[in-house]
């Protein structure tokens, strides 16, 4: 994504929010700085990586210039600066604190967004069944997303909670979207046209476009 900050200044600022993880490991034996392996994760997996395997190999084939805005620690017998392997990107991310990690990778990207030439940022809102997810109650996981659009980059996330429906979750979704550098615009579906959901948003300094407009 386009934004006026250059990619050194988002390599640094998402190694920022990235320190907010706490690191599980034992200090003992540790090759790399968590938030360089979730780093690393983060750009893999916006490189088009959709599971382990593919971030594994996209990691290795990030360049050098960019493995040093990452913080990657040099070899000074592959005379290169290393990054981490499938195994240890696996490791970490199942036991990262999730929850976490997607909050702020989520607030960083939308950091990052770019803007259109009227200076507006267009969201979409989407409700996704995410595949072969499930619930405790051995139900589908589904979540409310917030979508830039024509770039389907993902900027806040959340879960709908068994016994809701997207419409209770708008709340907990957009207030997650805290960076305003200009007019934010919200597309949505004729369920999310409703007045409290529109008030809800215009209070935020959020407008919406939707297929109609009806009074809940």
């Amino acid at each position: 994504m386009r934004s006026c900050q250059t990619g050194e200044n988002k390599a640094s600022r998402l190694l920022g929010v990235l320190r907010q993880v706490k690191d599980f490991r034992a200090a003992r034996g540790k090759m790399y700085d968590l938030h360089f392996v979730l780093a690393v994760a983060v750009v893999a997996t916006l490189a088009g990586a959709a599971n382990y395997r593919q971030t594994g190999r996209r990691a290795a084939d990030l360049p050098q210039r960019l493995l040093v805005q990452l913080g990657a620690p040099y070899d000074y017998f592959c005379a290169a600066h290393l990054t981490p392997r499938e195994s240890t990107i696996r490791e970490v991310l199942t036991n990262v604190d999730a929850d976490l990690l997607d909050l702020i990778v989520g607030a960083w990207l939308h950091e990052c967004a770019t803007r259109d030439r009227d200076g507006d940022l267009v969201i979409a809102l989407d409700g996704k069944v995410l595949r072969g997810a499930w619930t405790t109650e051995n139900t589908q996981a589904t979540l409310l997303t917030a979508m830039i659009h024509e770039q389907g980059v993902v900027v806040a996330q959340t879960l709908v909670p068994n016994g809701t429906n997207e419409i209770t979750q708008v709340e907990n979704l957009v207030k997650n979207l805290k960076h305003k550098r200009g007019r934010t615009i919200v597309t949505a579906n004729a369920a999310h046209t409703q007045f409290r959901t529109a008030t809800l948003l215009h209070k935020r300094g959020i407008d919406i476009v939707g297929d109609r407009a009806e009074e809940a």
